[in-house]
C-alpha cells in the first residue's frame, strides 16, 4: 500500500472559512505522491473545493514534521488510505460515528491497482481524535510480536487488535482488524491499551505504570553505526566516557564482526543506548532518528574484509552503498523537518584509503624519510586530492558510499565530512584481519598464511589514535571536507609478521624465533594492491592531530591485550568463524 499521509491545516482558520463543514476532512496534502508539476494546478483546484487552500507539498510536509507537539483542537483529523467497499465503509461508520470517510477518485490521488473490482480507495479518518493517530498498513511490521489488546477510552474505545511495540518506550502501535479492510494501524499512548485475557466484556480502563523514558536533556544525541565492531567500539567508549552530557546511541546489526562484549565496561552507563538494527532498513533508521532526536551520525558500519568482498560482492554493495544511502536519506528527512534544519547537525562518514587504489613500490628496499617514523617504500602518498581508483569490490563499495555522502552535501546542503583512514590495529579486532589472526595462530601453533611473498606495504595506525582523530574531526572538522588519517608507519607484511612473532614468543616465554616455522606462503589475493601510504599532514596542520604511538609500542600493547583476553578470542573464533577460516585458506 502506498505510503500516503495527510498534513495539518490550521483548524481555526479552516473553521472560519467553512463553519458549516464541521468535522469533515480539512486537508489533502499527501506524502510520497509521485505527481508532475503540470498536475499541481488541477490538484489545487480540486483541493480548494474540498475545504482547503492548497499549499506546496514540500512546505506542508516540512511544517508538519517541524512543528512541536500541537495543541489539541476540535478539528484535528488524521487520515488513512484503505481498500474497502462502500457498503463496508458505511457499516463501519454506522457502528462508529466518530469515523468519517470520503470517496476518492483518480483525480485526487494516484490510481491504485487492485485485483477486486468491487474494492475501491477510501480515506478513513478519526473525527476529533485527540491522542490517537492512524498509521499506514505499509508502515507496520507484521513479523513483530503481537498480543491481543483492546483500546480503552477515546474515539476508538473497544477496538481490538494486535500490539506491535515498534515506537520506543512510551508509544505503541496497534493493528486493528476491521471487517472488509486489509489492515488499519493506530499509534496510541500506552495508558489507552489493555491486554485482553479471557473476559468477553471490555475491561475497565486502567492506567499503566509509567515506563522508563530517555533523558532528553542531553547536550547532543549521536548515533554511532557499527558501534559493536572493532573501530566503532573504541569510538563509542571514547564518546561515552569523555562526554557524559552526550547521549551515545550504538546502532549495530551484530553481524559476525559485531560483539557487544567489546563494550561491557560501558554498557550500564546512563548516556549509552544500544539499538539493534540494520542500516539498510530505512524505516527503522528513520524511526530511530526521530525517537532519539539524533543531531549527529558517525557512520562506521561497513563490510570491510577484502577477501569476503571478492567472494560475495553483493553483500558489500548492499551494506556499504545502500546502507549509507539509507542513513543519509533518513538524516535528511528528519533534519529538514526540524525548525532549525541542518544547523548544529553533522553526518560523519568513515572511509578507507583503499578507495585511492595502489601506489607504486619505487623503493622496495625502503628508504628513510622525514614523512614517516619507519622506512617508506615509494615516492608518492595518498592525499585528499588523490583521484579514486578502487581495485576490489570492497574499495569500490566504499568509494560509492563516499560519493553519495558528498552528493548529499552538494545537493541538499547536508553538513557532511568524510575521512579516509589507513589500516587499524589494536584490541577487539575480529581475527579475520592480519594482526589478531596471527597472534591467535601463534598461540595455537597454527600456520601463518602469508599472501604471495609478503612484500605488500601498508600504513598502520593504532585504533585508539583513530578514535581520537574521529572525535576531533566530528567536533572541529570543516563541513564538506575530507581528511586523511594515517599512522606514518609503512610496513611490509612480512616484516610485520616477524615483529608479531618476536613479540608473541617473548611474551609467551618461547625461545626467540620459535614460531618462525609457522610462516606459510599462500596464493596471492586477486587484485592485491602493492602499497598504501597515507599523508595526513592536512589533519595535523588544521587540527593538530598526530598519532600517539609508534608501531612497536602499539603492537606490544595489542599482543599483550589478546594474550590477556584469550576467552574473548576463543568466543569470537568459534562456530561460523572456523568454517570461514577453512574455506578461505584451505588449499592455498
Amino acid at each position: 500500500m502506498e505510503s500516503i499521509r495527510g498534513a495539518h491545516q490550521d483548524s481555526g482558520d479552516c473553521k472560519s472559512r467553512h463553519p458549516d463543514r464541521d468535522g469533515l476532512l480539512q486537508w489533502f496534502v499527501m506524502r510520497d505522491l509521485k505527481r508532475s508539476n503540470a498536475k499541481l494546478p488541477a490538484y489545487k483546484a480540486l483541493a480548494e473545493k474540498q475545504i482547503e487552500v492548497f499549499t506546496p507539498l514540500r512546505e506542508r510536509i516540512a511544517s508538519r514534521r517541524g512543528a512541536k507537539k500541537r495543541e489539541e483542537k476540535p478539528f484535528v483529523t488524521d487520515l488513512l488510505f484503505v481498500h474497502s467497499s462502500r457498503a463496508v465503509m458505511d457499516s463501519i461508520v454506522e457502528r462508529m460515528p466518530t469515523l468519517q470517510y470520503r470517496y476518492i477518485r483518480g483525480a485526487y490521488c494516484e490510481p491504485m491497482v487492485v485485483k477486486d473490482k468491487d474494492m475501491d480507495r477510501f480515506i478513513l479518518a478519526v473525527k476529533n481524535a485527540g491522542s490517537p493517530r492512524f498509521f499506514l498498513p505499509g508502515e507496520l511490521t507484521p513479523s513483530m510480536c503481537g498480543k491481543q489488546v483492546r483500546i480503552i477510552g477515546g474515539p476508538l474505545d473497544g477496538i481490538e487488535g494486535k500490539l506491535l511495540s515498534v515506537r520506543g518506550a512510551r508509544t505503541k502501535r496497534i493493528v486493528v482488524e476491521l471487517p472488509g479492510i486489509l489492515a488499519v494501524g493506530v499509534e496510541i499512548e500506552p495508558e489507552y491499551i489493555q491486554l485482553i485475557k479471557d473476559a468477553k466484556e471490555p475491561a475497565a480502563r486502567t492506567k499503566r505504570p509509567a515506563q522508563k523514558r530517555y533523558n532528553m536533556d542531553f547536550k547532543r544525541n549521536i548515533i554511532i553505526t557499527g558501534g559493536a565492531g572493532f573501530i566503532g567500539s573504541h569510538v563509542v567508549r571514547l564518546f561515552v566516557n569523555k562526554y557524559p552530557d552526550y547521549h551515545v546511541i550504538n546502532l549495530d546489526k551484530l553481524t559476525y564482526a559485531g560483539n557487544l562484549a567489546n563494550l561491557k565496561d560501558i554498557e550500564s552507563k546512563p548516556n549509552y543506548t544500544f539499538a539493534k538494527a540494520d542500516i539498510c532498513d530505512f524505516e527503522t533508521v528513520r524511526r530511530l532518528m526521530e525517537e532519539f532526536h539524533a543531531d549527529g551520525i558517525i557512520h562506521l558500519a561497513a563490510e570491510s574484509h577484502v577477501d569476503r568482498s571478492i567472494k560475495d560482492p553483493f553483500t558489500f554493495a548492499r551494506t556499504n552503498v545502500l546502507g549509507t544511502l539509507s542513513l543519509l536519506q533518513a538524516a535528511k528527512l528528519y533534519w529538514e523537518s526540524l525548525p532549525e534544519g541542518y544547523e548544529g547537525k553533522r553526518f560523519y562518514h568513515i572511509s578507507t584509503d583503499e578507495v585511492y587504489g595502489a601506489l607504486e613500490l619505487t623503493h622496495p628496499e625502503g628508504i628513510k624519510s622525514g614523512h614517516s617514523a619507519h622506512r617508506v617504500y615509494g615516492d608518492d602518498f595518498f592525499t585528499e586530492e588523490t583521484k579514486y581508483n578502487p581495485h576490489s569490490p570492497y574499495s569500490a563499495s566504499k568509494a560509492s558510499s563516499d560519493h553519495f555522502v558528498r552528493a548529499f552535501h552538494d545537493t541538499y546542503g547536508m553538513p557532511t565530512v568524510v575521512t579516509n583512514c589507513s589500516n587499524n590495529y589494536g584490541p577487539y579486532q575480529f581475527p579475520e584481519k592480519l594482526i589478531p589472526l596471527f597472534i591467535n595462530n601463534i598461540r595455537k601453533r597454527k600456520p601463518l598464511p602469508v599472501y604471495g611473498k609478503g612484500e605488500n606495504v601498508r600504513d598502520w595506525l593504532y585504533v585508539e589514535d583513530h578514535a581520537r582523530a574521529i572525535d576531533l574531526i566530528f567536533h572541529k572538522g570543516r563541513v564538506a571536507e575530507t581528511y586523511n588519517i594515517g599512522g606514518f608507519n609503512e610496513w611490509k607484511n612480512i616484516d610485520i609478521i616477524k615483529v608479531i612473532i618476536r613479540t608473541v614468543d617473548r611474551l609467551l616465554g618461547n625461545p626467540e624465533g620459535h614460531s618462525l616455522d609457522l610462516i606459510t606462503y599462500v596464493t596471492d589475493r586477486k587484485g592485491h594492491d602493492m602499497r598504501y601510504a597515507i599523508d595526513s599532514s592536512k589533519l595535523h596542520r588544521e587540527l593538530g592531530w598526530e598519532p600517539s604511538l609508534q608501531f612497536e609500542e602499539g603492537i606490544e600493547k595489542t599482543v599483550q591485550w589478546y594474550l590477556d583476553n584469550q576467552e574473548w578470542m576463543d568466543n569470537v573464533t568459534s562456530g561460523d568463524y572456523q568454517k570461514y577460516y577453512e574455506e578461505m585458506y584451505r588449499g592455498r
